[in-house]
């Protein structure tokens, strides 16, 4: 049995977020810099700025012109989709190696991720009228926590997916098993990379099936992200088993169109961000 504190801290001695990720993170989320001060990190990472050029001339921004400068690149994306993109960067990082067991697959739960992050930006932006970056990441990063667990104790794991009983909440068999959850270790790990604490706390939730629930709120939105990559095809780990609470239901009866509607844009955005983020 593991605790959160001991997976994490195993965690860091396998893997690290990169210098350059470190230091643009901490920047643009304590607001510290500008479109300058970025470029100066950016263009040391060669991968980096190859993937900011794929991005700002790509169908995503569908821009007249092409874009030339890496600091007009910049200015074009955006703060908060840099810090997802060097996010990602840092992700596709992590998710190298051997990744796949008898019961779990890195590259089902990578798509499933990358589904749930697009979800939680239509639903953030299409119905509640939000910005969608910090929903995007989100829905990311919510599952990082399995990948932490993976990699640092990849037998309990393994053993963990494997002896889950039908009916029985993944959560709670998590932490019998393991000693922690990925909830509470993809929160620690979102801390560590200073990310935002909303972004902290829908990962930290995203499994809370509270009655008082509001669709609205991150928490909300993951669970409704998540429901959506799921439906159409976008597993994580087949044992895992939704519920949600009955103001999402209610939600989702009350504006059940516009769901649909996401869902069936949901394969033309994964065919975009492949097109971006394919080496």
């Amino acid at each position: 049995m593991k605790n959160t504190e001991e997976i994490i801290s195993k965690f860091k001695q396998i893997r690290t977020l990169p210098h350059v990720a470190i230091r643009l993170v901490k920047m643009i989320s304590s607001d510290q810099g500008n479109a300058k001060d970025y470029e100066e990190v950016i263009k040391y990472d060669p991968s980096l700025v190859m993937r900011v050029f794929k991005l700002v001339n790509s169908a995503y921004f569908a821009l007249t012109d092409k874009v030339e400068t890496l600091a007009d690149a910049i200015v074009v994306i955006g703060q908060d989709n840099l810090r997802n993109m060097v996010v990602i960067e840092a992700l596709r990082d992590i998710y190298k190696g051997k990744m796949k067991t008898g019961h779990f697959s890195g590259r089902s739960l990578w798509n499933h991720g990358v589904a749930t992050s697009l979800s939680c930006k239509m639903i953030a932006e299409q119905i509640f009228g939000q910005k969608g970056e910090d929903a995007f990441l989100c829905g990311l990063m919510h599952d990082i926590g399995l990948i932490v667990e993976f990699q640092t104790e990849p037998e309990l794991f393994d053993r963990m997916v494997g002896s889950l009983e039908k009916g029985v909440s993944f959560i709670d068999h998590e932490n019998m098993v393991v000693g922690s959850n990925h909830c509470e270790t993809g929160f620690w790990l979102a801390r560590e990379w200073k990310l935002p604490s909303t972004v902290q706390i829908g990962i930290r939730d995203h499994h809370k099936n509270n009655e008082d629930l509001d669709p609205a709120s991150i928490t909300g939105i993951i669970q409704l992200g998540e429901l959506i990559a799921t439906r159409s095809g976008f597993v994580a780990l087949p044992e895992i088993q939704e519920s949600l609470s009955a103001p999402l239901i209610q939600h989702l009866r009350d504006n059940i169109d516009d769901y649909l509607r996401i869902q069936q844009e949901l394969v033309g955005e994964m065919d975009k961000t492949k097109a971006i983020y394919s080496e």
